[in-house]
Parts: C-alpha cells; structure tokens; sequence
C-alpha cells in the first residue's frame, strides 16, 4: 500500500512540475523583468535609425510617421520572424520596412519570470514598438 502511494506522489509531482515549467509555447506580455535591447531602448533607437532604409516612394510622397509592430522574443532573446506584424502601419513600403528592421534585430536580453535569476526562468514575451520614419531635413 505505501508503495502505491509513492508511485502516485511520484506521478503527481511529475504532473505537476510539467504543468509548471513544461509551457514553453506560453507567450506573455507581462512579466517580471520584460524582454530589453541590450544597451536600452535609446541604443535600439540609435540602431534602428542607422539601419533604416527610407522607401523612396515615402520620401517622394512625404510620408512620416510611426509603424507599430508587434513581435516575440523567445527565451533566448531572438526575434521570432513570424511572429512581425503591422498594428498601426502608414504604407505598404514602410510597413515592410518596419518588419525587416525587426527582422534583422537580434541584440535582446529575454524576458525572465522572477527578478531573482536563480528562481526564475526565461519566457517568450509579445512586445509592441513603433518604428519611426521621419522625413530628413533638406
């Protein structure tokens, strides 16, 4: 009789450990210690705006503004390159241009489920960033 109630402890802890930590397709928008470009979001920024290529048919037309696009981090801090879609998009040519930006990103630190880095473990996080397209001065 004790044997069997080993064997069921056993089976439950088993459960209940993959129950807890085996959710690795589990995306999350809120955690502990959200998902960061190394260096902060200015650093993203500075990049972004050196690896921006302006579509000529935004400049011929005038056209600035802000893309926001929604994208994954993964646990090891890669941008998952299907998960890139246009929220709010100003054309066609910018919207793809926000997306290969974000594409070709891969400087980020994951997001994590506990401050501790002993007690918590690397997730999956959804962000949203937009991307500016400001019009050079001339």
């Amino acid at each position: 009789m004790r044997t069997n109630k080993t064997y069921f402890f056993i089976a439950f802890l088993l459960f209940a450990c993959n129950f807890l930590y085996g959710q690795d397709d589990q995306i999350f928008e809120e955690v502990a210690v959200p998902a960061k470009y190394e260096g902060g979001m200015g650093k993203f920024y500075q990049w972004a705006g050196k690896e921006l290529k302006y579509p000529k048919d935004a400049l011929d037309s005038k056209i600035e503004g802000k893309v926001y696009v929604r994208f994954i981090i993964d646990e090891k801090g890669q941008v998952i390159d299907d998960s890139i879609e246009v929220v709010r998009g100003l054309n066609e040519s910018c919207n793809n241009e926000a997306i290969r930006i974000l594409s070709v990103c891969s400087s980020w630190t994951p997001a994590r489920t506990h401050k501790n880095k002993k007690k918590g473990h690397n997730v999956k996080q959804r962000l949203v960033l937009p991307i500016v397209f400001k019009l050079p001065y001339n």
